[in-house]
């Protein structure tokens, strides 16, 4: 509903979804809305995604699945549950012929699911690893050349997550050096 009053109150026309991936919800938007970009299906469009559980049922999944703990443990999951939103405008390149100033660029993405947990990425780090490898040949870039030397890792703040993903890195650096 929420893109939809948006599109009406300013008048955008073309492809409008919502997508509910939680935390992931605007990573999803970017790497579909550079989809439509690439395709030659719109030129620009808004993109972005926003998240909000505070309600009993939220909450109460989050504690089922470990995610949250209900004492605030550390060690048991999230200390709280945040909420937040973003949205950017996104356009082609071809924006510059009309002065655009263009702030940053996308250049490539991937969206993958490891259907191992509902919290926590797989153990040996493999699916982001492979996550890793796909958004850069998305990209249009070997490892070699991409010369990648910031890794934005998001784990859910358990210790099974930040191990994957430090098995992750370790598996991407491993077959890059």
């Amino acid at each position: 509903m929420g893109s939809a009053l948006l599109a009406i109150e300013i008048g955008l026309m073309g492809p409008n979804h919502l997508m509910s991936m939680a935390c992931a919800s605007s990573n999803y938007s970017f790497y579909t809305t550079t989809d439509h970009i690439r395709k030659g299906n719109v030129d620009i469009m808004v993109a972005g995604g926003s998240e909000a559980v505070f309600i009993p049922c939220g909450v109460g999944g989050f504690i089922a699945y470990r995610a949250v703990s209900p004492e605030q443990r550390m060690d048991e999951g999230y200390q709280t549950i945040g909420q937040g939103s973003i949205k950017q405008i996104m356009e082609s390149l071809e924006a510059t012929k009309r002065g655009a100033n263009i702030i940053a660029g996308y250049l490539g993405g991937s969206i993958s699911s490891e259907a191992h947990h509902i919290t926590e990425p797989h153990p040996d780090g493999l699916g982001i690893s492979h996550c890793t490898e796909n958004s850069l040949e998305d990209a249009r870039f070997s490892p070699e050349e991409a010369n990648v030397n910031y890794i934005n890792a998001h784990s859910t703040l358990i210790q099974a997550g930040d191990l994957a993903e430090l098995n992750a890195i370790h598996i991407f650096v491993q077959g890059h050096l």
